[in-house]
């Protein structure tokens, strides 16, 4: 299958193998239950050999009479309660991976975990292991094929938005391979994980990686152009008409991210940022919840100092290249927007797209872009005044934000 330089958005990561070591966990769960049914035990080995296709096969495989043990079910069952329970004991990343995770999504890939683990085990360990470095993770459910059917690739492309030419598959097994090929989308094989070369050889995967960084260096040229949007702003809090805009904004000029860039100091807004730098963050990481499309970018926070637009604009267009920018501002600061450092570079950086302000309505000239929709009037100010007086605007404040205000009592005052 041909693999073209800048092609690829979406990345879909096998877990058990690739991502994790969970092998002893998975060994200690088996013998476990072998154990209490009196049946032989399995080596570290031989469980390499049996993982790959859900943790039924994998018993069967533990068993000498496999599925026609008339023990099986009670076995599968006692395997199944005890790695819910210890499924994190052993298990952990492969040297590399997490920081090779955010190095792909710094340059703009969305990322997704298949795996054929029970999901409830895959959100745990993605929870668990890789915070904010997952855009879905799907496992095994009763009402979706396992792997090597491509049913939960297709099901990750549907959530990531992407079509299956701009996808790869990274997997470490021959049924990773299977599934890429019956998903008809290409492959990388990995060499770290339960499988030796030769196992995938067959399969002939576009790329073959021996270490995370290997990995990393191979996909970066791959990455397709992007259209990403850039919303910055003090989000002190951010509010519903905050995603509001950033959706609609989306969706009318077919972004593939949309970036929330809070600043350190605005250059035109220089008051009192009321709730500090990781309080922000940690807000506005709760409204954008699981939406794959919007990502906090902290690029302003790690520079310091004023925020200026042009300089943010120059790091994420070097960042993300190649790419193209949408600039999101208010009608308010669009007709002062002359008076901003070098309006003309920023111009050339981005496309304005601007969203209109009751009360500051504003004429878009040729070449910038307005955002659809009607006017917005909702007031950072008066928000933070009604939750220093112990209310919430339920209407504008999302449960999980006003979760963490209350839980951080930020804004009181106090």
């Amino acid at each position: 299958m041909e693999l073209r330089p800048n092609s690829i958005k979406c990345l879909i990561f096998d877990l058990d193998g690739t991502l994790l070591d969970t092998l002893e966990d998975l060994r200690d769960a088996v013998n476990f239950a072998l154990r209490k049914f009196g049946k032989p035990e399995i080596t570290l080995t031989e469980a390499r050999r049996y993982v790959g296709n859900g943790v039924a096969k994998l018993v069967a495989r533990s068993l000498i009479k496999g599925e026609k043990d008339p023990d099986f079910p009670e076995v599968l069952a006692a395997m199944r309660r005890y790695y819910a329970a210890h499924t994190v004991v052993k298990t952990k990343p492969y040297q590399g991976i997490a920081e090779t995770l955010r190095i792909l999504r710094g340059k703009g890939f969305k990322t997704a975990i298949v795996s054929n683990k029970p999901e409830r085990a895959v959100r745990k360990l993605v929870k668990r292991f890789f915070p904010s470095l997952c855009d879905a993770a799907l496992g095994d459910k009763p009402d979706r094929e396992r792997k090597p059917a491509p049913d939960a690739v297709w099901e990750a492309l549907r959530l990531l938005g992407a079509k299956p030419e701009e996808a790869l598959y990274i997997g470490d097994s021959e049924v990773d391979m299977q599934t890429a090929r019956n998903a008809k989308i290409p492959v990388a094989a990995v060499s770290w994980g339960f499988r030796d070369k030769e196992d995938v050889a067959p399969y002939k995967p576009e790329i073959y990686a021996k270490t995370p960084k290997e990995l990393a260096k191979l996909l970066a040229p791959l990455r397709a152009p992007l259209r990403i949007g850039v919303f910055g702003g003090s989000f002190d809090p951010i509010h519903r008409t905050h995603l509001t805009i950033a959706k609609r904004a989306a969706r009318q000029f077919a972004l593939d991210l949309l970036l929330f860039v809070p600043a350190y100091i605005a250059p035109h807004k220089r008051d009192k940022i009321y709730a500090g730098n990781e309080a922000r963050c940690e807000l506005i990481s709760a409204a954008l919840g699981r939406d794959p499309a919007l990502r906090l970018e902290l690029c302003e926070l790690e520079r310091g100092g004023v925020s200026y637009t042009v300089e943010t604009l120059k790091t994420l267009k070097k960042r993300f290249a190649p790419c193209e920018l949408y600039f999101l501002l208010g009608s308010d600061n669009y007709t002062s927007f002359h008076t901003w450092r070098e309006p003309e570079k920023i111009r050339k950086l981005a496309r304005l797209a601007v969203y209109q302000r009751k009360g500051q309505e504003a004429n878009i000239k040729e070449g910038d872009l307005l955002i659809k929709g009607p006017e917005t009037a909702v007031s950072s100010t008066a928000l933070r005044q009604k939750l220093k007086e112990g209310k919430i605007d339920k209407k504008e404040i999302l449960a999980s934000v006003a979760k963490l205000i209350r839980s951080k009592k930020l804004y009181t005052g106090k």
